[in-house]
């Protein structure tokens, strides 16, 4: 039991590279699919957004979506596909909140009577802020949807580093 003891220590304290699959990883191809899958993050921050909800679900969507879908396109997982993951995450979410608050501004005119369409907002979205003295929204928004990707990414990311711990760590005795 001793024994198993300092091994499960060994699981827990031996920092085992991820970057074991870094000769098989395709960081071109993760890319790609990390874009595709932090889409579908975004997808969900949009939508929750239109019915006026903001939840950690969307950034676990965007998380596991995003490492998903890089460790499936790269065929492999290191600390350059975690550090691509993280920054597609801070990007698409940034994105997210563009789209869902240029939405926000178009209805918003449209109730007033000011015809525009969608991406004449979105093209003048910080101009629209600085006019119409939406900045404490814009950033209360944005920092909201930041701290609910980071607590619902938090467990993926864990989750992936130790997935890639776990095979190097059963060989070490």
């Amino acid at each position: 039991m001793d024994n198993d003891q300092q091994n499960s220590n060994t699981q827990i304290t031996t920092p085992t590279p991820l970057g074991t699959s870094d000769k098989n990883e395709n960081i071109f191809l993760g890319l790609v699919g990390a874009i595709l899958g932090s889409s579908a993050g975004a997808i969900v921050i949009v939508l929750l957004d239109r019915i006026g909800f903001v939840a950690a679900i969307s950034g676990i969507v965007m998380a596991i979506c995003t490492i998903s879908l890089y460790r499936k396109f790269a065929k492999g997982f290191s600390v350059k596909g975690l550090i691509i993951c993280v920054i597609v995450m801070i990007v698409m979410t940034l994105i997210a909140e563009n789209i869902a608050i240029s939405l926000a501004v178009l209805d918003a005119f449209k109730k007033i009577g000011i015809k525009s369409d969608f991406w004449t907002v979105f093209s003048n979205l910080y101009k629209l802020i600085g006019e119409y003295d939406l900045f404490g929204t814009y950033v209360g928004g944005l920092v909201l949807a930041y701290v609910f990707t980071a607590l619902g990414a938090f467990g993926t990311v864990k989750s992936s580093l130790n997935d890639g711990e776990k095979p190097a760590a059963k060989t070490q005795k």
